[in-house]
């Protein structure tokens, strides 16, 4: 009988513990499995080269939709760029980041995906819903299938790398995917771990998936209104927070679903985790849904008009706002890591500009500047960063930001429209510079949070 793939391959490839967990990679598999079977990657040197370019592509499975707002793609006609706006819309998705106009048009139509109009659906900021993990797979086996190069033009496929994969051509596989050589070490690095931990006589043809079906009858989240007058989870009190929308409005129907005002009609109701928080948005049909999908409903106020605050935190109805109230986790910090490099006040002034745009737009942060930072071995010329800052939670320096608050202010800072220049940044254990773009920051000073996936930091030119 032949090997199956399993999680414990998954996370032997993917090494760097800030990645992939077991945990992940069990909720990724049934669907990994399916989008390979869909591709006919089923070999070991098919599965080996395919992981060997999702691992560099999405940061070992972390980045589901790329961290830069896509402005850089703006009228590349080569990417089907044709109209204003296309290279923020349509930047990468995905995996393996499908990137364009011209890819999510394709990839949608053969896959029976609306990506023209909602291009997250395979892919986006965590929590990735069950069908985006499973359209996600399914669009990286599409582009693997349909979008490789043949750069060499040895073999006559210039668009389904399974066939470089069965010649074991690691460098087609990497020029097929990324176009050209960036990320290169990580993926000849991936591809050796894979060869090495995947059996020889792996077969996915026949494995069975475990995959679930898409829902096809609609869950529900019920919320209740607490004292104060916010909206939390009627689960676990949750609070709910409309993402990216401040002083917004939001409706109830008839019936309680809730909705955005300029879209009324559509369908009816997955769960949200326990947590402290739920994070909820529009889907492409005007329901409010959560991270899972699950619509947001409430069976005591129908009919009535909800709001966000300036954190994006949901209350009413018929309650003015109320008075702001810690939401969100709280993790304590290292102690002696900020009483060593203690806080300074004297900001260059474009860049405390932007920092106190972006502490207006997010109430759960804390950004501070420093005195000799980071601390730097003496044989390392004594040089510290001139500028630059570090982001936390609100509760201050040494606190947890929280895992997904995390993208959205690091977002916010790289796309801000007249920006200092940033000259690199740290951020889950990688690290940004503008000439070779995001690679693994393999320090695991756990005292100091150096893999920064507690925090930001960001240093400017």
């Amino acid at each position: 009988m032949a090997s199956t793939l399993t999680a414990e391959h998954i996370v032997a490839i993917y090494t760097d513990p800030n990645t992939v967990t077991k945990e992940q990679a069990e909720k990724y598999l049934p669907y990994l499995i399916s989008a390979c079977q869909e591709s006919d990657i089923t070999t070991k040197h098919r599965v080996a080269g395919f992981l060997s370019q999702l691992g560099a592509e999405s940061g070992e499975l972390i980045y589901w939709e790329e961290l830069a707002d896509g402005s850089a793609y703006e009228w590349r006609r080569d990417l089907g760029n044709i109209y204003e706006g296309d290279g923020r819309w349509f930047k990468g998705h995905g995996p393996i980041q499908i990137t364009g106009r011209g890819n999510h048009t394709a990839c949608g139509e053969d896959l029976g995906l609306d990506l023209v109009n909602n291009p997250t659906l395979i892919g986006g900021p965590h929590p990735l819903s069950i069908d985006q993990i499973r359209n996600g797979f399914r669009s990286a086996g599409w582009y693997w299938t349909k979008r490789g190069n043949d750069y060499r033009g040895l073999y006559g496929w210039p668009t389904n790398l399974n066939l470089y994969a069965d010649e074991r051509d690691i460098d087609a596989l990497c020029v097929g995917v990324n176009g050209g050589w960036n990320g290169y070490d990580h993926r000849i690095t991936y591809y050796n771990k894979a060869l090495e931990v995947l059996p020889d006589d792996l077969d996915l043809s026949t494995q069975e998936t475990g995959a679930a079906e898409p829902v096809t009858e609609y869950e529900t989240l019920l919320v209740d209104r607490d004292p104060q007058g916010w909206i939390v989870a009627r689960p676990n009190g949750a609070f709910v927070r409309y993402i990216n929308r401040p002083d917004a409005a939001l409706h109830t129907n008839a019936e309680g679903w809730f909705y955005a005002p300029d879209i009324e009609d559509g369908p009816a109701p997955e769960n949200g985790e326990e947590s402290d928080q739920v994070r909820v948005s529009r889907n492409s049909r005007g329901w409010i849904v959560d991270g899972t999908g699950a619509y947001l409903c409430s069976d005591a106020y129908k009919d009535a008009v909800f709001r966000t605050d300036s954190g994006h935190w949901l209350y009413g109805p018929n309650t003015a706002e109320p008075a702001p109230v810690k939401k969100g986790l709280r993790h304590p910090g290292s102690g002696w890591y900020v009483d060593q490099h203690p806080t300074r006040f004297d900001w260059r002034e474009d860049v405390k500009a932007l920092v106190d745009k972006v502490e207006a737009e997010f109430d759960d942060i804390y950004i501070n500047t420093y005195w000799n930072h980071p601390p730097i071995p003496d044989n390392y010329d004594n040089r510290y960063d001139a500028v630059s800052l570090d982001v936390w939670d609100s509760d201050g320096r040494g606190y947890a930001l929280d895992w997904y608050l995390h993208d959205e202010v690091l977002k916010r800072f790289f796309n801000d429209p007249n920006p200092p220049n940033i000259l690199w940044y740290l951020s889950k254990g990688y690290l940004w510079t503008p000439g070779r773009g995001l690679e693994k920051w393999h320090d695991y000073d756990l005292a100091s949070d150096a893999q920064h996936n507690n925090h930001i930091h960001i240093t400017f030119l």
